[in-house]
């Protein structure tokens, strides 16, 4: 079980810092932890008030440095870095920069994602902006239903308590956006994302297997990125693939481009031999527990 562990930094210069973490025990010790910066499929690391200077910098690295048990997703919008003894890994996310005018976005997708889109139109699928709370049900029957289709390959699969949880912050923060594709006043296809300042981020997509032949996605995520634009966004973020080689050429025939994003892990003996009982739990199908 997760819980929160985020912290937040006060510097003597009114400066503040906020560092995303969540904690879950190892072994049911109270006193032992592995630490996330961030989870479900998130950034982390620490977020500014106002422009870091080198001293904000070091303090917040020596803070994380006391953590045993860590791993942090560095957020590719940042320029903060570890100066510390990590193992540092190296994947990306696809960001696709905007402009105002989406006519001009809309030349960079390929051929096949403007066919699809206009097929998607004639098909009847329509596209709006909807509360999540009002739809989650919907949201989540396509959800199971796009984990049944995936099988063995569809990797992290989120509780019905993270879906609510978002849902019911959506009424009081407007930052999250909850779009879908309806066919015939049916949900087929939803996405749900993130607006902050100048930066969008689509977190989560689920759509029915029958309805894949309307192609709904694809007018979903136009509709999206055209009101992101439309709204002041510069970088539309289509968040990371896990390495399938599908969903890279996807976002990139909408003109996406890779963009590195670093994490960093620790471990201290602990953390390793609570990895090592996961990794064979998980071998011979064997629920992992604490």
């Amino acid at each position: 079980m997760w819980k929160n562990a985020t912290f937040i930094i006060e510097f003597e210069d009114r400066n503040y810092a906020v560092v995303p973490l969540v904690a879950r025990k190892l072994f049911h010790q109270d006193s032992l932890y592995w630490y996330e910066s961030m989870g479900l499929g998130s950034y982390g690391g620490p977020i500014f008030l106002h422009a870091p200077s080198r001293d904000h910098l070091f303090e917040v690295d020596n803070i994380l440095n006391e953590f045993h048990n860590i791993q942090i997703v560095c957020n590719p919008f940042s320029d903060w870095k570890s100066e510390n003894n990590y193992i540092a890994m190296n994947t990306y996310t696809h960001v696709l920069p905007l402009q105002t005018d989406f006519s001009e976005i809309q030349k960079g997708f390929a051929k096949s994602r403007r066919e699809a889109i206009r097929y998607a139109r004639r098909q009847g699928v329509e596209v709006k902006e909807a509360c999540l709370l009002d739809y989650l049900h919907e949201y989540l029957f396509a959800y199971k239903n796009q984990i049944k289709r995936w099988g063995s390959g569809a990797g992290s699969q989120y509780s019905l308590q993270v879906f609510e949880t978002i849902a019911n912050y959506s009424l009081r923060d407007s930052s999250i956006k909850f779009w879908i594709a309806m066919v015939g006043g049916k949900l087929v296809s939803g996405v749900i994302g993130f607006f902050f300042n100048r930066h969008a981020v689509l977190w989560h997509n689920a759509t029915l297997t029958e309805s894949m032949k309307y192609r709904p996605v694809d007018m979903l995520y136009s509709s999206v990125i055209e009101a992101a634009a439309s709204n002041g966004i510069t970088s539309f973020d289509f968040g990371k693939s896990g390495g399938n080689q599908g969903l890279i050429d996807y976002k990139e025939h909408f003109g996406a481009h890779k963009l590195p994003i670093t994490i960093y892990k620790k471990r201290n003996f602990a953390g390793n031999l609570y990895r090592g009982i996961r990794l064979i739990r998980n071998k011979f199908g064997v629920e992992s527990e604490g």
